[in-house]
């Protein structure tokens, strides 16, 4: 019996680019833009062309935000090959943080301060299940309502149902968090917004920073790393997980 593999993978752009115009965010869900806004937090698709340049002078001095991160961003090129490689994925999208809260007089169109980035990945529509990352909260932005809030809005994105209101949700029935181990902030802020640990993933990423060695002969001989995995489920979300999130996002 005779068979054929005719799969290509999808193409990436190997040089930096802004994207399509109009530019397209190409994920397979609805982006719902009055449930990712707050009275002091605004989630938005990260667009390139609005907002590489202000995200990159606010990062070139501490490229430490990277340090628990399996990528880094030295350079405009680096997050615009980033942004695009997340936008090729129907499964994955990348929103900006924007701070209502700090008016920006030199981007008053942007409807408050420029305060990080957050994503979503790995999205299944099969099994309505998705992941919560990557996080960067710019330094001036830490240890304020900023990272809290922003990790609440989509969580009520992800878990409410479509018929909710005020504001409507996509119904998922898993979200989860992957935090290497040895990142404290990141654990507690998954287990402050309602998430539960369930077990360690070896060997999760392949990573540019320094992590576990791999095997001799390996095709790729970057090194990985391990994950905390954090979760909550629809259920978690009905019992008690929505009413987390409104605590935090009250204070």
């Amino acid at each position: 019996m005779s068979f054929v593999n005719n799969y290509t993978p999808t193409e990436v752009s190997n040089e930096p680019t802004y994207g399509p115009h109009p530019y397209d965010v190409n994920f397979f869900f609805p982006v719902l833009l009055s449930s990712l806004e707050s009275p002091r937090i605004k989630l938005t698709p990260f667009i390139p062309k609005v907002h590489a340049a202000r995200y990159c002078d606010a990062t070139a001095a501490h490229q430490h935000l990277y340090d628990f991160l399996p990528f880094s961003m030295p350079s405009l090129d680096s997050m615009l090959l980033f942004a695009e490689g997340m936008r090729s994925s129907s499964g994955k999208i990348l929103f900006v943080i924007i701070d209502k809260t700090r008016p920006d007089a030199t981007l008053p169109h942007l409807g408050g301060s420029l305060a990080g980035i957050i994503g979503l990945n790995n999205a299944n529509l099969d099994y309505l299940s998705i992941d919560i990352g990557p996080i960067v909260v710019l330094p001036t932005f830490q240890r304020t309502h900023v990272a809290g809030h922003s990790v609440g809005l989509l969580l009520q994105y992800c878990m409410e149902l479509p018929d909710a209101t005020p504001n409507p949700g996509l119904g998922l029935r898993r979200i989860t968090w992957l935090a290497k181990p040895d990142n404290p902030p990141s654990i507690r802020l998954a287990e402050k917004m309602g998430l539960t640990r369930e077990g360690v993933l070896r060997w999760t990423y392949v990573t540019e920073a320094k992590g576990k060695r791999t095997r001799d002969g390996d095709p790729d001989q970057k090194p990985g790393r391990d994950c905390l995995l954090l979760a909550m489920t629809c259920e978690d979300w009905e019992t008690r997980g929505r009413h987390i999130v409104e605590q935090q996002m009250d204070r």
